[in-house]
């Protein structure tokens, strides 16, 4: 059962990444704005920053230590994204 402190946490969290979007530099963003030859690196590169981001803000409201939470966030994120453009590479969506 969650007790009130961490449901106000996971509350804050959930807040933060649903407004994420709203913050400059985020990968919507960049990819509205990249030239069209970095625009795959840039998105990656911005996606990645703020999953680091959104991980360590999680570590921090939920009482964890910020180094290994934001590491996991980070590299599941990047195995994601790489297993995702994979797949769509497979049929043909990109490149």
């Amino acid at each position: 059962m969650l007790s009130l402190s961490n449901s106000w946490a996971y509350c804050a969290q959930s807040l933060f990444s649903f407004t994420q979007n709203e913050l400059p530099g985020d990968p919507v963003l960049t990819a509205l704005i990249a030239l069209p030859q970095l625009l795959v690196p840039l998105v990656v590169v911005s996606s990645l920053g703020f999953l680091a981001i959104l991980g360590a803000f999680a570590a921090r409201i939920g009482g964890a230590g910020i180094f290994k939470p934001t590491v996991r966030v980070t590299v599941w994120g990047a195995l994601a994204m790489a297993v995702t453009s994979a797949i769509g590479l497979m049929f043909g969506a990109g490149g």
